[in-house]
């Protein structure tokens, strides 16, 4: 394996990646992503190649390809809805809008590197202390 040592450093997110970077739109990104991660599902499970679905649905061969290849920028939200709609008559699709919302920033969270024995470091400096994977610093 390889020889690199150093601490990785994980990032506990808001769950949603488009917030956790700062996009203004991120909310409707993650609506397209899940919309898009749903059809992508459909297709697979049915084992449509995007012609196929073009020609079950009405809609293009290059709107499934874009979904394929998470190029949402062109679609809407209703427009991701009736293809999904379209491919999966038993879709159910809940919106849930929060009024109330404070943000909670992601944490990044320090472990050691793979194949070290969690908290390895820092026992080895002192066998009493008692191990602990990470330290949650907010971002």
């Amino acid at each position: 394996m390889g020889g690199d040592r150093r601490p990785i450093e994980l990032v506990h997110g808001s769950g949603n990646v488009f917030r956790d970077f700062g996009d203004p739109e991120a909310d409707l990104k993650q609506a397209k992503a899940v919309l898009a991660a749903r059809i992508i599902a459909v297709l697979d499970d049915r084992g449509l190649a995007v012609r196929k679905a073009a020609s079950l649905t009405g809609f293009a061969a290059a709107d499934f390809s874009r979904i394929r290849n998470a190029d949402l920028g062109r679609f809407t939200l209703d427009r991701l809805m009736k293809m999904l709609a379209a491919l999966d008559a038993n879709a159910r699709v809940t919106v849930k809008v929060e009024l109330s919302r404070s943000p909670r920033p992601p944490h990044r969270v320090r472990a050691d590197p793979p194949g070290e024995p969690l908290g390895a470091r820092k026992l080895a400096g002192n066998p009493s202390r008692a191990a602990t994977m990470s330290r949650v610093m907010p971002l």
